[in-house]
């Protein structure tokens, strides 16, 4: 498979008018048993208000405290979370 990144993006990853032009979001994997992917968090809202600009320190490592205590609950390993959510 051919890598969707050139690197890895910073997290949360934050896209807007993908399928609809006023919606943006911010996104983070969030992992299971075998530390594969089981689901991801995403915080939606108006491209007017969610802007790359809210991915201030606070914001984002709320989201990353949440999908890191959800992935260690659905059974991802801690060792794996702690490096990928960088704790």
């Amino acid at each position: 498979h051919e890598p969707l990144f050139a690197q890895p993006p910073a997290l949360p990853l934050y896209t807007s008018g993908i399928r609809d032009p006023h919606i943006a979001a911010f996104s983070l994997p969030v992992f299971g048993e075998g530390d594969t992917l089981a689901a991801a968090l995403a915080i939606t809202g108006p491209s007017s208000r969610l802007t790359p600009e809210r991915t201030d320190r606070d914001v984002a490592r709320a989201m990353q405290d949440s999908a890191y205590r959800l992935s260690t609950r659905l059974g991802a390993s801690k060792r794996f979370c702690d490096r990928f959510y960088q704790r």
